[in-house]
Formats: structure tokens, sequence, C-alpha cells
């Protein structure tokens, strides 16, 4: 065998080890984003969980949640105040869901799920009244998602 030959086999055989190499990290990067997807998921699903127990374990609570959904303004001082953490609380973990949705690691499916959710809150008097008198501090971007889902709620 001369070098020329040598040479080819050469070539050959560093092509397929980098066509291995390849199809090794595309397969690495899948499983990945798989697994980012996954822990995006249970993080979320772990922060609604952990909404709805807030909420639940604490009748009083849970009393100012369904009072001021419904009448913000027949909430007093405190309860407004409180009334207005929880809202925060729940917004903010949207504001979460959004980004993740933003980065790709939350699918469209669980995407639409939040965007249901946040149309049934914003169907609601006492949420629409707390959201639109009450100075938000989340980003511009999510900021400008929630004025349009507001809007968007009001349509239907």
């Amino acid at each position: 065998m001369d070098f020329s030959t040598l040479g080819t086999l050469a070539e050959v055989v560093s092509a397929v080890g980098v066509i291995v190499s390849l199809i090794y990290v595309a397969a690495q990067v899948r499983h990945n984003t798989r697994a980012v997807r996954s822990a995006t998921h249970h993080a979320l699903v772990t922060t609604r969980l952990d909404y709805v127990a807030l909420v639940a374990d604490n009748p009083e609570l849970s009393r100012i949640v369904r009072v001021g959904s419904e009448d913000y303004a027949g909430l007093d001082q405190d309860e407004r105040h409180r009334f207005g953490l929880v809202m925060y609380y729940s917004f903010s973990a949207g504001e979460n869901f959004y980004y993740q949705y933003r980065q790709g690691a939350l699918d469209q499916e669980q995407w639409q799920r939040w965007c249901e959710t946040l149309r049934v809150y914003f169907a609601q008097p006492g949420i629409r009244e707390w959201f639109e008198t009450t100075p938000q501090q989340f980003t511009a971007s999510f900021a400008a998602f929630l004025d349009a889902e507001f809007k968007r709620s009001h349509v239907g």
C-alpha cells in the first residue's frame, strides 16, 4: 500500500469519525433538551401547587382571594395588601412561565394552559381592578404580553 492510498484511507476513517461524533452530539443535545423541559415542567407545576396550597391551607387567605377576585374594593386595606401579594405571587409565576416559554424550555401545550389560566384570572372583576390600579414590577416584555392578554380577555 502506498502513501497516497494510506492518506485516502485515513481521510475516510476521519470523516466517518466526524460523522459518528456529530450523531452522538445531536443525540446528547436532544436528550438534554428533553431533560431541561422535564425539569422546567416539574418546577412550574410545583409553583402552581405551592400557590394552591398557600391559599387552600389558610382559610382567611382563601376568603380574601375569593372575595377580592369578585370585589377588590370590598376588601379592607390589610386584605387588599394580602390579596395584592397573592396576585403578585401568581403573576410573578406567570412571568417565569413566559420567560421559560420564550427560552424554549416550556412547550406550547403547557404555555397555552397558563394563558388560559391567565384569561380566567382576567375575567374576574376584582383581579382586573387590582391589576389596573396596582403598579407592577414586571419586565417590559411580560408587561406588554399581559396588556395584550388583558385586552384579549375582554374581547371574548
